[in-house]
C-alpha cells in the first residue's frame, strides 16, 4: 500500500511533527508493506528524521508523480482547513484533495481540526471537496460542528483525539538534559510557558503579554518557581516570548534549543505547571499528566481543555494578571488531585487516538501486521515478546508515573468472568503479559497468534538483570514468612542487584492488627524503583492497583508464586515440559492439591469455544 500524506510538516512546528511523527509510526507499525511519502516544507529533513521519502510541497510535478502512484491521499494532522490567518493554506490543502479526487484516489482527512471558514465561497469550495472524501476523522467537536454547519453530510464523520496521544512519553530524563545544557535551576518548582503571537490583533496581544508578565512574577514571588519558556513553533514565537520577559521585573528562562516533538514532551514532564496557548503543549502536558492552565486564542484550545476538564481563559478585553493569578492558586494547591484525574484519562485520549487508526485500517481494507493486543473473553492481553516486554518496561522506569504489570493467564481470565474489579484492573494495567501456554494455542485458532509465551517468572527474572545493570532499587512483598527473603538472597547471590526490603504476605485487612499499613510505610521508606508482588492471583492485582500510587515505585508488577520458584522452596517444571505444553499436568503431579485450580483451564477452553474471542 502507497500512501502520500500532506499537512504542516517541515515548517518547524513541534505539533505538526509530532502529528506526523505518529502517523509514521503506527502505518509502519500496524501496515503490512507499506510505503510513504510526505509532502513537507523540509523534505531533506523529514526524510531523515522520520525515515520516509519526501518531497517539496511547492514541487508540483513530483506531487503529481507521487500523486499518480498512490492509493490513498492523506490529509493528516493539523487544523489546514481555516481562513483566519489567510485563505492561501487553505485552497493549497483543499487543492490537493481535489487532485487526488480528479485522479480517482481514495481520500482521507484524518483526526484533524477544522475551521474557521469565514469566506463564503470558502465554505461552499470545502462543502464540495469534503462531501466527496471517502474518509473523515476530526480531533474535537468544535471541528465537528463546523463541518456539519457548512454542510458536511458524508462520509460518516467521526470525531476521535489527535494522532499525537499515540506517542509513549519518553521519561524525564531528557528533558533534564536540555534544562541542563540551557542553564535553567532545577531546584524550584518549573514552570512551562508557551505562547503564541495574535494575528491582526495587537492591542489584544500587548494586554495578554502583560497580564502575563505579571501574573508570572507574582508566582515567583508566592511559590518561588522559574517560569520556563518553551519555543513550539520557532523562530516565530520568540517575538512574543519576549516581549512577555521584558515586562517581566522577575528572572526566567528560555529554551532556545530546537526540539523534536519527543524532547518536548520530555521537557515538559520536568514542570510542575504549564501556562499555554499553544493546543500541542496543553496535550504534551496531559500525556505526562501535568496540571495545565490553557490560554485560548482558538476554538480547538477551548475544546480540547472542555474535554478533558482543565481550566482555560477565552482571550478577550477582561483578560488580567488577578484573574491568571486566581486560577493558577487553584490549580496549584490542587495540582495532586489533577494529576491523578490527568492519569485516569490518558489510557481514554490514547485509545481514540488508536480508534482513529483501527477506523482507518478497516475502511480502507489495510493488511495488518498481527495485531498488538489480543483480547480473551474480555480481557485484554498484549501481543508481545520478552524482549519487547522489557523495552516498555525500561520506558516505565524513565517515567515518573507509577505502572502496574499483570499477568494474565487462564486461571484469571476464568475468575475475571464473575469479577468485575479484577477484570478492570487487567484491562487498564499498563503492560498486561501472556502467562500460559494454552493462550498461546488459543489465539492461533482465533487466528490472532501471539507472538509467545511471557511468563511473570521470566519477565522478573529479566527485570532483576536489568535492575543489576542500572542500579534501579527492589522490594518483595509475598509469599509465606521467609519465602521473600530466601528468594532476595538466591537472586543477590547471582546479581548485583539492590533489594532494598522484602516482607511476607501474610497481613490482616486494613484496621485489623498486623494490617498492611506497617508494610506499606516502610516501602515508602526505602522508595524501591520496583515492586514485586506475590499475594495469590487476584488479591494481589487488588492489592497493587489500591496502593501503587501512594508507594510511590515507578513499577508495580504482580508474580504470584514466583517468590516460591526462586526461593527454591518449589522447582519449575523442567524445559523440555514446558516445551510440550504440560506443565500444567507437571504442576498437578507435584502438587496434587492444585486439582481444583487446574478445572480452570478446562473452564478457559470452553468459554473461548463458546465467545470465540
Amino acid at each position: 500500500m502507497r500512501i502520500l500524506l500532506s499537512g504542516y510538516y517541515g515548517s518547524g512546528n513541534v505539533g505538526d511533527e509530532a502529528v506526523l511523527e505518529s502517523m509514521v509510526q503506527e502505518f509502519k507499525r500496524r501496515v503490512a508493506d507499506i510505503e510513504m511519502v510526505v509532502i513537507s516544507a523540509s523534505p531533506e529533513l523529514t526524510t531523515e528524521f522520520y525515515q520516509v521519502k519526501s518531497i517539496h510541497r511547492y514541487n508540483l510535478i513530483k506531487i503529481l508523480r507521487e500523486m499518480l502512484k498512490a492509493d490513498i491521499f492523506v490529509s493528516g494532522g493539523g487544523t489546514l482547513f481555516q481562513d483566519s490567518t489567510s485563505s492561501r493554506s487553505f485552497w493549497y490543502y483543499l487543492g490537493l484533495i481535489l487532485l487526488a479526487k480528479v485522479l480517482r484516489k481514495k481520500t482521507a482527512v484524518f483526526a484533524q481540526g477544522f475551521g474557521p471558514l469565514r469566506k463564503n465561497i470558502n465554505q461552499k469550495v470545502a462543502r464540495l471537496v469534503l462531501n466527496r472524501v471517502d474518509f473523515i476523522t476530526l480531533r474535537d467537536d468544535e471541528s465537528y460542528r463546523r463541518l456539519k454547519e457548512i454542510g458536511v453530510k458524508k462520509p460518516p464523520i467521526l470525531v476521535t483525539a489527535d494522532p499525537s496521544f499515540m506517542l509513549a512519553p519518553p521519561g524525564p530524563l531528557e528533558g533534564k538534559k536540555i534544562l541542563s545544557l540551557e542553564g535553567i535551576p532545577m531546584d524550584r518548582p518549573l514552570i512551562g510557558v508557551s505562547i503564541r503571537s495574535l494575528p491582526r490583533q495587537a492591542a489584544l496581544e500587548e494586554r495578554v503579554s502583560k497580564a502575563l508578565a505579571e501574573s508570572l512574577d507574582q508566582m515567583v514571588r508566592k511559590f518561588n518557581c522559574q517560569p520556563v519558556f518553551m519555543l513550539l513553533h520557532c523562530p516565530e514565537d520568540i517575538r512574543e516570548a519576549n516581549a512577555v520577559i521584558n515586562l517581566m521585573q522577575e528572572k526566567s528562562s528560555v529554551v532556545f534549543r530546537i526540539c523534536h516533538p519527543k524532547e518536548i514532551i520530555s521537557l515538559i514532564s520536568r514542570f510542575d505547571l504549564l501556562i499555554g496557548m499553544r493546543l500541542h503543549a496543553l496535550i504534551f502536558a496531559a500525556m505526562n499528566g501535568v496540571p495545565m492552565l490553557g490560554i485560548s486564542y482558538d476554538p480547538k484550545v477551548e475544546s480540547f481543555m472542555k474535554f478533558i476538564d482543565q481550566p482555560c481563559f477565552s482571550l478577550d478585553e477582561s483578560i488580567n494578571a488577578d484573574s491568571i493569578i486566581e486560577k493558577i492558586e487553584a490549580i496549584w494547591s490542587a495540582r495532586e488531585n489533577i494529576k491523578a484525574d490527568l492519569k485516569k484519562k490518558q489510557k481514554g485520549l490514547h485509545d481514540n487516538a488508536a480508534l482513529t487508526f483501527e477506523l482507518f485500517y478497516h475502511h480502507f481494507g489495510c493488511c495488518l501486521k498481527t495485531p498488538e493486543i489480543i483480547e480473551f473473553a474480555g480481557i485484554k492481553v498484549d501481543n508481545i515478546s520478552l524482549s519487547e516486554a522489557i523495552e516498555k518496561v525500561e520506558g516505565f522506569l524513565n517515567s515518573h508515573q507509577p505502572h502496574l504489570i499483570t499477568t494474565p493467564n487462564p486461571e484469571m481470565i476464568v475468575a475475571s468472568q464473575t469479577d468485575n474489579e479484577l477484570k478492570e484492573i487487567l484491562n487498564s494495567a499498563d503492560l498486561r503479559i501472556p502467562d500460559g501456554i494454552s493462550m498461546v494455542v488459543v489465539s492461533k485458532l482465533l487466528g490472532k497468534p501471539l507472538k509467545e509465551r511471557v511468563t511473570g517468572i521470566d519477565l522478573m527474572l529479566k527485570m532483576i538483570e536489568l535492575s543489576a545493570q542500572k542500579g534501579y532499587k527492589v522490594f518483595f512483598l509475598g509469599g509465606e514468612p521467609g519465602v521473600a527473603e530466601a528468594a532476595a538472597q538466591n537472586l543477590i547471590d547471582q546479581y548485583p542487584v539492590n533489594i532494598v526490603g522484602t516482607h511476607h504476605g501474610y497481613f490482616s485487612p486494613p484496621g485489623h492488627v498486623g494490617d498492611d499499613s506497617s508494610v506499606i510505610k516502610r516501602i515508602k521508606e526505602v522508595r524501591p524503583d520496583i515492586l514485586f508482588v506475590g499475594l495469590g492471583a487476584g488479591h494481589q492485582e487488588k492489592w497493587l492497583n489500591r496502593h501503587l500510587k501512594e508507594l510511590g515505585v515507578k513499577v508495580g508488577m504482580t508474580v504470584g508464586g514466583s517468590f516460591d520458584v526462586i526461593s527454591g522452596r518449589k522447582k519449575r517444571a523442567p524445559q523440555w515440559i514446558r516445551s510440550l505444553y504440560i506443565e500444567w499436568l507437571y504442576r498437578l503431579i507435584t502438587e496434587p492439591q492444585r486439582w481444583k485450580r487446574q478445572l480452570a483451564l478446562p473452564k478457559f477452553l470452553w468459554l473461548m469455544l463458546t465467545r470465540g474471542r
